[in-house]
């Protein structure tokens, strides 16, 4: 069965920091398939969200396979090649694609909240002049939604490569420990998709978990379609 596989850099796996051998090479389960904890880990296309890192790679998984719908557990399991889609660069611009998505959905709320003025000051900027802009709009709004702007400013900021802008305590985000962390682009791409979903989930007229599920649907089709894979989230 060919699967997918999301590993750091070096063909490293995130949790357990053990580097896989060369594409080709067997790599057999220590013991009984039990998920999370023992088995060859690969994923169906539609579970590549959840997982994304700096490498991403086809694999081939054989012998007794374990299929929840999303994750794949199997006895052995060998790389087989690189998604050549999935770069540096790929990853930051989904990650734009994420966080420009964000932005509109901030805005457009802080419209619908009567924001009027405060929304048009942000319509139309580019990411650049929407980050500069936002702390200073923030500061004449509510704090539930002011809070809401800057966290669209500082996704918009790591998925532009930019640093996040000094401001005051309460408009500090916890986005500024992994702007300053050194986090790698998967992370910083993994980071901003989690994100926007979770700050903007409350928006929707279902409620948080209606909205949250909404968007991540949304985001997968996006990467999907950005690494050419033809699986979509929605129906």
């Amino acid at each position: 069965m060919i699967a997918y596989k999301f590993l750091g850099a070096g063909r490293v796996t995130t949790f357990s920091g053990v580097a896989w051998p060369e594409p080709g090479s067997w790599v057999e389960a220590e013991a009984e398939l039990e998920g999370c904890l023992s088995g060859i880990h690969a994923l169906r296309a539609q579970a590549l969200l959840g997982w994304i890192d700096d490498e991403l790679w086809t694999c081939e998984l054989d012998g007794a396979i374990e299929d929840d719908g999303e994750v794949l557990v199997a006895e052995r399991g060998r790389l087989l090649e690189r998604v050549e889609s999935w770069t540096e660069d790929s990853a930051y611009d989904f990650a734009r694609t994420c966080a420009a998505r964000g932005r509109q959905l901030v805005v457009d709320s802080l419209r619908n909240e009567g924001h009027e003025s405060e929304a048009r000051q942000l319509d139309a900027l580019d990411a650049t002049a929407f980050v500069a802009t936002a702390p200073d709009v923030a500061a004449r709004l509510p704090l539930e939604a002011g809070g809401l702007l800057m966290m669209a400013a500082d996704t918009t900021a790591l998925a532009e490569r930019h640093r996040l802008a000094e401001r005051e305590q309460r408009l500090r985000s916890h986005l500024e420990a992994v702007a300053g962390s050194r986090s790698t682009y998967g992370a910083i791409a993994a980071n901003v998709a989690f994100v926007v979903s979770c700050s903007t989930a409350g928006l929707h007229s279902e409620g948080f978990e209606t909205g949250f599920s909404a968007e991540r649907a949304w985001q997968l089709d996006r990467l999907l379609d950005q690494l050419g894979l033809a699986v979509s989230a929605t129906t």
